[in-house]
Order: structure tokens, then sequence, then C-alpha cells
């Protein structure tokens, strides 16, 4: 899953500093939590560590996972207690921290299950530029570990505290699914991508002012209008096609945790309902707002990826056919020449755009140019091939030479003639040595056989009997 790092950095990585660096961060995301829950009950309403703590054990071998996780686990139990000795005194703050510290391990496992998941996963950045590899990530890093960890912590909190066990699930369930899928996306591109391509990106007006209007949009639509979600996605639709992944997962990031800010102060209010479950619909068209930009940015990037790549296989054809040391030429099924070598354009005396677009024809003498139109382009295109057809080309300067052409034809799917492929050899020295040892051996005026091919005649005869 992690992408190959220096050794320096691998060393770095697995520092006692970095441990704190990366529980530090933890903290701050559960006293985020805790700080955006109005009931101040030490159960966030949204769980935005997880996401982070994920990312982290995928930072460092396994056989410091352990370490990491107890340093995560500390650094939650201290963003307990600050926040219950700010509401209920310094004297009860670590009392309570460690009476609701029954969710521990339910997060603890929730993170585990994750990074054991995501790890097994062949993949790398290519999380940010494919949908179904952003939807396998959030189901085996987000879903799958929030249904498992929300079970076992919600059974360690009702038994510890003395609550029913369905809202506590619930809540728990709902929390971590949407904590965990606005910050681990973003925790990704930081680790794929790392810094400096969010700070390239924002310092540039389109990006920056983009964030702003869909930060903008959401606080005036969750203030002003009964249902905001609809409209609330529509400015994230548009910065996801028009900027990267990692400012449009910062992007969902901030949403959510200005969503949940408005939800504290009561802004946006969870619809009342008479079940335990009723509030999960609410969440869900929570969870519709934040993840159709993410897909839509990485279907926008998988495709630029894959047009970049079609465009280097491309010039690289190009190149290759451009380049080649032989004389070649393609035409089109009226017999316009498409593409030519660099061979052909010297051997001929031309420039490129002096024949590009011109019948092939125009550079056959007339006996070549009647028949390659009379003859062999219709039996070439019916066969699909041509085999050491000799043809007479005209170079510019009005030298004759002789070739041997074989090509090959291209078909669509209907078996209509798309375009040809043909190499042309020069033989015209070869030929013309070939006339030498002819008349070295025939008289030229009569044609008939002379001395020097009757007694070398005789001479094979001789050796052969």
């Amino acid at each position: 899953m992690t992408p190959a790092k220096p050794a320096a950095e691998l060393s770095r990585l697995r520092s006692p500093a970095w441990f704190l660096g990366a529980a530090g961060l933890y903290g701050a995301l559960v006293l985020l939590s805790l700080g955006l829950t109005g009931q101040r009950s030490l159960m966030a309403t949204l769980w935005f560590a997880n996401g982070v703590g994920v990312v982290a054990l995928l930072a460092v071998p396994m056989r410091q996972w352990l370490a990491l996780l107890a340093a995560l686990a500390g650094a939650q139990v201290l963003a307990y207690a600050l926040v219950a000795g700010a509401t209920l005194g310094r004297a009860q703050g670590w009392g309570t921290a460690l009476a609701v510290g029954a969710d521990l391990p339910g997060h603890g496992v929730e993170m585990l299950l994750a990074a054991l998941l995501l790890k097994r996963l062949p993949l790398q950045a290519a999380v940010l530029s494919h949908p179904d590899v952003l939807a396998r990530v959030l189901l085996l890093g987000v879903l799958v570990p929030s249904a498992v960890g929300s079970v076992l912590g919600a059974w360690l909190v009702s038994a510890v505290q003395d609550r029913a066990f369905a809202p506590v699930w619930a809540a728990w369930l709902v929390a971590s699914l949407v904590g965990s899928m606005s910050v681990l996306p973003l925790a990704l591109a930081f680790w794929f991508r790392g810094w400096a391509p969010l700070r390239q990106a924002l310092s540039q007006p389109e990006p920056l002012g983009l964030l702003l209007i869909c930060l903008s949009v959401t606080l005036m639509a969750a203030t002003t209008l009964p249902n905001p979600f609809v409209v609330m996605v529509l400015p994230l639709m548009l910065l996801a096609a028009r900027t990267d992944f990692s400012v449009t997962a910062l992007a969902t990031a901030l949403t959510a945790f200005l969503l949940g800010g408005l939800m504290d102060v009561g802004v946006l209010v969870v619809p009342p309902s008479s079940s335990w479950w009723g509030d999960g619909l609410f969440y869900i068209s929570l969870l519709a707002t934040l993840l159709p930009a993410l897909f839509l940015v990485t279907s926008v990037e998988g495709r630029a990826a894959v047009l970049a790549e079609l465009k280097t296989s491309e010039q690289r054809y190009r190149t290759l056919y451009t380049q080649t040391p032989v004389m070649l030429h393609s035409i089109d099924p009226q017999g316009r020449i498409i593409t030519v070598s660099q061979r052909w354009l010297s051997t001929l005396g031309y420039a490129e755009h002096e024949v590009l677009g011109r019948p092939v024809t125009e550079f056959l003498t007339p006996e070549s140019a009647r028949l390659a139109q009379d003859k062999e382009m219709t039996r070439a295109t019916r066969a699909g091939r041509s085999d050491d057809v000799p043809y007479q080309m005209v170079t510019r300067e009005g030298q004759v030479l002789e070739v041997l052409l074989s090509a090959i034809w291209e078909f669509d799917a209907a078996g209509r003639p798309v375009r040809s492929l043909a190499v042309l050899q020069d033989v015209t020295e070869k030929k013309r040595l070939a006339e030498r040892s002819h008349y070295a051996e025939h008289d030229p005026l009569t044609g008939l056989p002379n001395r020097v091919l009757l007694q070398d005649r005789l001479e094979r005869s001789c050796s052969h009997h």
C-alpha cells in the first residue's frame, strides 16, 4: 500500500519524534471531534480521528503498530481529559476520561482492521485516480472496520456506562462512517503526494476561490434552506471538476468540519425521529453530499492520466516510426499520404509538410502510378497486403529510383480499409549491378549470350559432370 520511501525517510518515520507527531495530530482531531459535539457527553457526533490513525499505521512497519496504537490511545485519553476537565473541572476530568475510555478498544480495532485490509491491496497513488479503487479503499478502510468496531465499542460503552446498546451503536457507526470518509482521503493524499501539491494549488486564485465558495455555500445553505444538502454538493462537484484530488479531499474534510460545527451550535439540526435508527437517514444524506465530489475527481484524474499515457505512447510510436532507418509511408483509402519516415523524406528530397495529404502516385513515374491505381491498390485492399511490388519513384531532382514495396492494410470493424503501412526498399543500385552483370555476359546489341557466358557454362558443366 505504501509507496517506496528512501531509507533516510523510513528511518525518520520510525523515530519517536514521528510517533509523537502522529499521536499529536490524532489527538488534535479527537479534540475537534469532541469539541463539535453539542451534548458534551464525550461521544462524538462525528469522529474524524481514525482516518489519520489508519494512514499512520500504514506509514510504519507492522512490528511497530502496537507501539503506535498505544501512542494514539494515550493521545485520545489526554484529549478526553482536557474536554472533561474543561466541562466538569480538573479533578473530575481524568476520572471521566478513564470512565469513558471503554471506547478505546473499539477505535483501536477499527484502525487496526482498516490498516490490515488496506495493506493487502496492491495500491499506491492509484487510489487517487480510479473511482473503483477509491470505492474499495472506502469499503475496506472505513465501512467494514466501522461496522466491526462500532459493535465492540458500543457493547463496551453500554456495559461500562449503563446505556442502551442500540442507540450507542447507531451513533458510533454514523459518527465513524462520516468522520473517517471525510478525513481518510485527505490523509491518503498527503501520504502519497505530500503537502507541496496542495500548497501550490492553493497559491493559485481559482482553486482557493472555489474552496472558499464551497464553504460559503455550505454555510449559507445550512442556515437558510430546509434541505441544504442538494445545494451543498454543487460547488463541491464544480471544485472536483476544476482542481485535483488533494484540493477536493481538503474541501470535503473542511465541509464536514463546518457541518459538524453547525450541528454543534444548533444551526443544522438532525430531524427528530421516534426510532433509534432514524438519525441514520440524515447522515446518509450528509455522506451523499461529501462523496460524489471525491469520485468525480478520481474519474477526472484517471481520464487525464489515461490521455497523458496515450499521448506519450503516440509520441513514442511517432518517433519510432519517423526515425526508423527505413523508407516508410502510410496512406489512406484514397491513396493520400498520412505519415512518412525521415528516411523516406531524405531519400526523395522533400520536407514533411510538402508531402502530407498528397496522393502517393504523385511521387511515382507515370507507368508505376498507373500500375498502382489500376491494379495494385485494388488488389491489396482486397487481400489486405502487398509483397515486393516493383515501383519507380521520382525524387525532387527528377532522379528515378527502383523500389520494392511491401504493405499491410488496417480495416475497421465493418471491414472497410482505414490505412496502410508500406515499407519501401531502394533497389536502384542492386538493379544497376544486376544489369551490368547481364551485359557482361550478353551482347548489348542483340541480347544473345556471348563467349564469356559460354565459357562459364562449360566450366560449370565440366565441374559438375
